[in-house]
This record gives structure tokens, sequence and C-alpha cells, in this order.
């Protein structure tokens, strides 16, 4: 028998359903933007297909359930959902983002008796719109070289950076926009550090000053990391000299914009020690990539073929170390683990009053159903719901 605490596993909350709609509220301006794709690109079949075929899933994405029908019962179990899982969908995004979650925090959480867990960001100079491909290009190139120095495989004679003790972790691009026409894309990092290190924020960096806050104290290794991801990223070569008179190095190479100030061009890098899974920095590695701009992307279509173009084969999501890479498309499997016993006991129990009845239903009637209140909707891996709403709620 499934109790009721059991139930809650596989359940999908009539609000959630009700409120869908909202989460694809741009999915049809997409639409037209892919039309528009197809348009420009009508030359190449392939990529003309391609580009037709996005915009009908787009604009269907959750119009159509697959469901098998307890009609005594009152029950609705959820089979398949027209789901069209792209980039420039919110509603998949979050989906995709809540399965990440959900999987990489037990990993993480294993961890966590061995390593400390740190929130770490990099930052570049904000690429203007034309230019993004070529930084996000150059930001995963460069990145590698972060990850090498940071596991041993790359060394600076005189600097140490195994004493650190990284373990590994996790690295996920964000790109946001603002109203200078410029894009901000940073990496979000979970990275594990040897327990109990000492990371005093003691040091006054002039990039971190602002008239609302004032000064943000940065500890030594955040200094070390700005540099070095500073020339890194600009193909200076990475040797303590030039880690420690980066201002020099700046003035020779004739970067006069503030030598002493690297934040003047972009290039921070912060990091924070999380308290637990449930810190909210814990939670920005999940996030989908274009976050808050679904909208502005939607009223914009020379961003949206930019944006299309400069991620499109990113890999958006990375793992380092003793945290395993998995693959987007195994992540079903994994939650479904998690329900399997409460789902499968209770189609045994329905089953022993009725067989089901196999139908398809529109959006408009899976929300008419759960306006009314008149079924029970059940999904073999609705727990993703319940998680989003505490993802959302940080």
């Amino acid at each position: 028998m499934v109790l009721e605490k059991d139930l809650k596993n596989i359940k999908i909350p009539n609000r959630k359903l009700i409120d869908l709609w909202r989460k694809v509220k741009n999915n049809n301006v997409i639409s037209e933007h892919y039309k528009t794709l197809s348009e420009e690109y009508s030359y190449n079949q392939v990529l003309k297909g391609d580009f037709e075929s996005k915009s009908s899933r787009i604009v269907n994405c959750i119009k159509f359930w697959k469901i098998n029908e307890y009609e005594i019962q009152k029950t609705k179990d959820v089979k398949s959902v027209s789901f069209c899982h792209d980039k420039f969908c919110s509603q998949c995004q979050n989906k995709l983002s809540i399965k990440r979650y959900t999987v990489y925090t037990p990993l993480l959480k294993e961890q966590e008796k061995d390593y400390d867990i740190y929130h770490v960001v990099f930052t570049i100079k904000n690429p203007k719109f034309g230019s993004l491909k070529t930084a996000l290009d150059k930001m995963y190139d460069k990145f590698g070289y972060i990850a090498g120095y940071l596991n041993g495989n790359r060394k600076v004679a005189g600097i140490d950076f195994k004493k650190y003790g990284f373990g590994g972790g996790i690295k996920s691009l964000e790109i946001t926009i603002n109203n200078k026409k410029e894009y901000h894309p940073h990496f979000h990092c979970l990275f594990l550090f040897k327990k109990n290190l000492l990371f005093d924020k003691t040091i006054k960096n002039t990039f971190s000053s602002s008239k609302a806050n004032g000064y943000r104290l940065f500890n030594e290794f955040e200094i070390l990391l700005q540099r070095v991801w500073y020339l890194v990223y600009n193909d200076i070569e990475v040797n303590k000299f030039n880690v420690e008179n980066l201002e020099v190095v700046k003035k020779f190479i004739g970067d006069y914009e503030d030598v002493n100030n690297i934040n003047s061009d972009g290039y921070s890098v912060i990091m924070d020690k999380i308290s637990g899974v449930e810190d909210k920095n814990f939670k920005e590695v999940f996030k989908y990539t274009l976050k808050s701009n679904f909208k502005q992307i939607a009223n914009n279509y020379e961003i949206f073929k930019e944006l299309y173009f400069a991620l499109k084969g990113t890999r958006v999501l990375q793992t380092y170390g003793k945290i395993k890479q998995i693959k987007d498309e195994e992540l079903d499997d994994i939650i479904n683990k998690q329900t399997d016993n409460y789902y499968f006991a209770k189609l045994k129990e329905l089953g022993k009053v009725e067989e089901y009845k196999e139908e398809y239903n529109t959006i408009k009637q899976v929300k008419e159903d759960a306006s009314s209140g008149a079924f029970t909707f059940i999904s073999r891996n609705s727990i993703l719901k319940e998680v989003f709403t505490e993802v959302k709620k940080k």
C-alpha cells in the first residue's frame, strides 16, 4: 500500500499544472525566430529543415500529454509530455536544471567528509554584441589551464597550487545581458578543496569597491586566481614574476585603463565557502545558462541568433576530478530509481480496481482537470516538481 507521505513523491501538485503555461509564454515568439532563421538559411536544406523542426517543437512544448487514465479512481498517470528540450524554452531549461541539481547534489555531498565546497565565479570583460562566440570559445579553452594548475597537471615555478588539495568540482556557464549592448558570460563553479583551509578575507582590492557597498575583502588565493585568470585569458605567460607584478605587465602591454584595477577589464574571480547544499551559492551552478534573459531574447531576434550560434555544441555543465560527468540523457534513469518503489506500488494498487485507458490530452484539458480537482495526477519522476519549488524559493 502506498501511504500519503509516499504518494507526494509521485503526485504532481495541481497548482503546478495550472501554472505551466507561464513557463512557455515566450515560446511562440522563439518559434518565429526559428522560422526567420530557416528563411535566412534556406540555401542550406539541412539547416533549414533543422530550424523548421525546432520552430515546431518549441511552439508545441507541453501541449500534448500521453496519459493512462484510471477513471473510477480519478487518477491520471502521465507517461510522456511533448517537451521540446530547447535551450530557449524556460520550462525545459528549468526541468533540466532541476534534474542536474537532483542528481549531482548527492555526489557532492559524498565528498563533504573529505573536502570543503567553495562557490567560485570566473568572469571576463563583457563582450559586445557580435563577439560572444569568440569570447566563449576562449573562456572554455583558457579555463582548461586553470583546471590544470589546480589539479597539478600544470605547474608554475615558485607557486604551489597543490597545497589547496583540489579534489575536483563542477563548472557551468551563465550568460546575462545588460543595457549597454553587452553580454556578461561567467562560470559558476563548485570546487572541492581540502578541509579546514584558512582563507581569511583581509585584502582590499580596488576592483571590489562600489559606492553602495564599499569594499569586498578577498583572500590571498582569490587574488592569485584573479591574476592567473587574467594572464591566461590574455595569452600572457603564467610565471611567478608576472603573477606578482601584474600591474607592471598590464602597463607594459598597454593596458592603461586602470593598471591597478583588474576588474576594470572584467577579469574577477570570487570564491566563498558554502554552508551546505541549501546554500543559495550552491544552487547557482545548476541554474540554466540564460536564466532571466528569456523575455529579452524573445524581444530581440539578433540577440537570439547570436546566442543560438554561440551556444551551439557548447557543453554548459562540466565536471572535474572526483565528480563524475553524467550525460543529460541519463539523468531521468537515475532520478526514476528514487521513486520507482512508490510509483510501481501505486500502479499495482490502481490495477487491482480497474484497467487504465490510454489517451492523449491537450494542455488545456490537463489544466481544466487540475483546476477542478477532478483528477489526481501522478508521474514516475514528479519528485522534481517539489525539488524545483525548493530551488526557486532560495
